[in-house]
């Protein structure tokens, strides 16, 4: 199974709402809630269309899927998405195809209280990328562009299939390392991450650059047992790295 596919299943397996996954139009996952919901019609055709983001049927049963929402993560995979409300809080980011600030709290709070009850230690790694180079030059947000898309791919394989990533901002990151023995660990994938990010990237006008990171960490629930305040330590401790100067970590103590 590709590491981007075991992403996307690890995706679905941890939101709380019915939600499949598919590859060229054939599903090939779909997680306890999206079986147990009833889906009109309407809805169920979307499973069988390459497009319609979205589908709004009339008034159905009160049990029924009223919504479903179409995710196009890449050229070969999508996430459709089932629900009772129209709204949806669960977004990938278009560009790197990680999951947005908009739903970080969602799923970090079902993994929070996943380790409350197995008492496991999550961290989280906040990422600060620096393109000061790629920026350089008139289509320099273009190459930075495939600067962040390329770091994120680089942060998604240097991780293991139970970690999560997220888009934070044009630049951050955050990593949820999740079902750690001991905080100290959490120091090795920074290690790997830095070493990963910092390595030259080939980008469109022939040039390679070099960007570089910084990385805070913060882990639940040694430092904090509120997943906003965990994420503000992280943050806090990256701008600690930072001051260290280029491509450094700092653990919360």
């Amino acid at each position: 199974m590709e590491k981007n596919e075991e992403f996307f299943i690890k995706i679905i397996q941890n939101i709380d709402q019915g939600a499949c996954l598919l590859k060229n139009r054939s599903m090939i996952y779909k997680n306890t809630l999206f079986d147990q919901s009833i889906i009109n019609q309407e809805v169920s055709s979307l499973l069988n269309k390459s497009s319609n983001p979205e589908v709004s049927p009339g008034h159905q049963s009160e049990n029924a899927i009223q919504h479903a929402k179409k995710i196009i993560l890449d050229s070969t995979y999508s996430i459709i998405l089932l629900s009772s409300k129209k709204e949806f809080e669960f977004t990938i980011d278009s560009l790197t195809g990680l999951l947005n600030k908009e739903c970080f709290t969602r799923v970090s709070e079902q993994l929070a209280e996943d380790a409350k009850n197995f008492a496991k230690i999550i961290c989280f790694l906040f990422i600060s990328i620096d393109p000061h180079e790629a920026l350089n030059g008139n289509k320099g947000q273009q190459v930075a562009n495939q600067v962040y898309k390329k770091c994120a791919e680089r942060m998604n394989y240097a991780t293991r299939a139970n970690d999560f990533c997220f888009r934070f901002g044009e630049n951050e990151f955050v990593i949820v390392l999740t079902d750690i023995k001991y905080k100290m660990h959490s120091s090795t994938v920074a290690k790997r991450l830095i070493s990963s990010i910092s390595e030259p990237i080939s980008v469109d006008n022939g040039k390679e650059v070099i960007v570089s990171s910084n990385i805070g960490i913060s882990c639940y629930p040694i430092d904090e047992s509120d997943i906003n305040k965990i994420i503000e330590i992280a943050e806090k401790t990256m701008h600690l790295a930072k001051q260290m100067g280029k491509n450094n970590y700092q653990i919360h103590n």
